[in-house]
């Protein structure tokens, strides 16, 4: 056998250090992740171009009984359901058989006046004018076996504007697509998911939630109350919401549906149409496409992303279009969570150029800074930060969870990530002669002021 040339083994190394690296720190960030917020577990999953690179749970499925969590662990997908539903729609659209601005009649027999003229793209971006939930206390009582069903409960509601002039989330209205999915494909929404995409894909651990069908592959559920992690032990049903709530999954399931999106499943015309953003009769921009929420990383990098929460669940995907990476997170329980923060942050491990901790300054002192949006509001503080890049940021300002946070070395540049009770937020530290601090949150985020919080060394 020849030898492999040198300039080949180099970069076969380089790859290893750098996949070897990535997933060091991001089982740190996860475990003090853990400590921080006092959750029983976290499964997460990194998917790149078709290959898991990443896949490991942490913590506790079973807190009572030390069932470890592992990334196969089933657990309530809440809203990331939609994108399962959103998929399945994408495919058929992919294939000819579903026009999205089409009134849904065309696909639905014998729906009321105020419904048939609704379309798909306007149903799944939340600009139908549908409410979020049932009108009717049947749902949280009964079983909803068929699509007609679900369509039943929205019938059941009013329109709360004229369609495509607002915005507002509706979890219901994702029953109508159910509708959709049957009568473009001509299966039954469970048989068009199960065939077309759970099986190509490998999704084997995604199924309807059913308290009948639970087993020892699914987490037990928790929630926070008083601020002690309890273990809830009453079951909600969710089948009333299925399209748009109420599958369990896995977070490797849930990475490896993204393949759609890039192994040609979906086609690139289709995703085109998938994903261009929504904008009202005004011509207002929503910032959603078909149910995807359009994001940016810091670095300027489009994402597509959707979070969900609900009873013992806190989930989400996140995916890089170009890159093709996707990153899926589940936790246990129905928690506050910056749930899109930590995936954009675990991204960034496999997006940029790691390096070990080299040349870190060491910083120790008083900090003092201020609210970006709002200069009047000040903060004070401490930073204490070794060479190796660890340490911890005291904050003494009205948002508590900022009081005192472990500091974690990204890996590259001058990024760090500040582990709260709520997760990890981006902290940018530029160490020079007076090192300067700024976090991120991207619920404020603010393109002119993208940092939450800036500060310096005093």
């Amino acid at each position: 056998m020849k030898a492999l040339p040198t300039f080949i083994l180099l970069l076969v190394s380089q790859v290893l250090f750098a996949q070897n690296l990535s997933e060091k720190i991001l089982d740190n960030l996860l475990i003090q992740f853990l400590e921080e917020s006092d959750l029983p577990g976290v499964s997460v999953c990194v998917n790149r171009d078709g290959n898991l690179v990443y896949s490991k749970g942490f913590g506790y499925a079973d807190l009572e009984n030390k069932v470890n969590m592992t990334a196969s662990t089933q657990i309530r997908a809440a809203s990331v359901s939609k994108m399962i539903t959103v998929t399945a729609l994408a495919k058929l659209v992919s294939d000819g058989k579903l026009d999205l601005d089409s009134p849904i009649s065309q696909y639905i027999e014998g729906l009321s006046s105020s419904l048939q003229n609704l379309t798909t793209r306007q149903i799944a971006s939340h600009t139908a004018g549908l409410p979020h939930q049932p009108k009717s206390e049947r749902s949280k009582r009964g079983d909803f076996v068929s699509s007609q069903e679900l369509i039943d409960l929205v019938e059941e509601t009013e329109l709360l504007f004229e369609p495509g002039t607002d915005y507002k989330y509706s979890t219901l209205g994702y029953n109508l697509l159910a509708g959709v999915i049957e009568g473009a494909s001509g299966k039954t929404y469970l048989d068009y998911l199960q065939n077309d995409i759970f099986i190509p894909l490998e999704m084997n651990q995604t199924f309807p939630d059913d308290e009948d069908e639970l087993s020892q592959a699914d987490a037990k559920m928790y929630f926070f109350k008083k601020e002690k992690l309890v273990l809830d032990k009453q079951y909600f049903k969710g089948n009333y919401k299925l399209p748009g709530a109420g599958f369990k999954s896995t977070s490797q399931d849930l990475a490896k549906m993204m393949d759609a999106y890039t192994n040609g499943m979906i086609s690139t015309e289709a995703q085109r149409d998938v994903l261009k953003e929504v904008l009202l009769s005004n011509g207002k921009a929503t910032g959603v496409s078909l149910g995807w929420r359009l994001n940016t990383d810091l670095s300027g990098r489009r994402t597509i992303e959707h979070a969900g929460n609900w009873q013992g669940a806190r989930t989400v995907i996140v995916h890089f279009p170009e890159e093709k990476l996707t990153i899926s997170i589940m936790i246990n329980a129905q928690c506050t969570v910056f749930i899109e923060e930590m995936a954009q942050m675990i991204g960034q491990l496999f997006l940029n150029n790691l390096v070990q901790n080299e040349s870190l300054v060491k910083i120790r002192g008083p900090v003092s800074g201020n609210k970006t949006s709002d200069n009047s509001i000040k903060i004070n503080g401490e930073i204490l930060l070794s060479e190796e890049g660890n340490g911890r940021l005291s904050l003494d300002s009205e948002y508590q969870f900022l009081n005192e946070s472990p500091i974690l070395y990204l890996g590259f540049e001058d990024n760090y990530a500040l582990i709260t009770e709520f997760g990890p937020l981006f902290l940018k530290l530029s160490n020079g002669q007076k090192p300067f601090g700024e976090i991120f949150l991207f619920q404020a985020f603010d393109r002119e002021k993208p940092s939450f919080i800036e500060f310096h060394l005093k």
